[in-house]
């Protein structure tokens, strides 16, 4: 979806709507919510873990393909994956996320890595949400 805002022509879209699609259903979490952290080229999920940076880039994704298609299931599931971000990964009290979760949501990881490594993937997330959903 980045390159379609450089050359915006209908396969980008079609492409990227595939590749979302097919990601989501191997890689959606149905049972205790989120993203994996890994599928095998088969499409075999490989890691259970929920990686911060993997949720982040679906946010971004999913805000993308909202914004340019307009189709009601992006925006769900910008919403859905925003709120399992602020309820299991956001650390409210200090700031940042946390890096990683194991598959029932717990916390893994002990302290969260060092800034700005921590803050990257969720801050580029919410940027490029805000650019798409701001154009008109």
């Amino acid at each position: 979806m980045w390159l379609d805002r450089h050359l915006s022509e209908p396969w980008i879209v079609e492409t990227a709507e595939e590749l979302y699609g097919k990601a989501w259903e191997k890689g959606a979490d149905e049972t205790f919510g989120g993203i994996f952290f890994a599928l095998s080229p088969q499409g075999e999920v490989i890691d259970t873990d929920k990686n911060y940076w993997v949720i982040s880039e679906a946010i971004a994704a999913s805000a993308l393909l909202a914004a340019k298609t307009g189709k009601s299931i992006y925006s769900e599931r910008y919403n859905q994956l925003f709120s399992y971000a602020s309820n299991y990964l956001i650390d409210h009290q200090y700031g940042g996320w946390y890096k990683l979760l194991n598959r029932k949501n717990e916390r893994v990881s002990g302290p969260k890595s060092s800034p700005p490594k921590t803050d990257y993937h969720p801050v580029a997330a919410c940027y490029q949400a805000l650019q798409a959903f701001s154009k008109p």
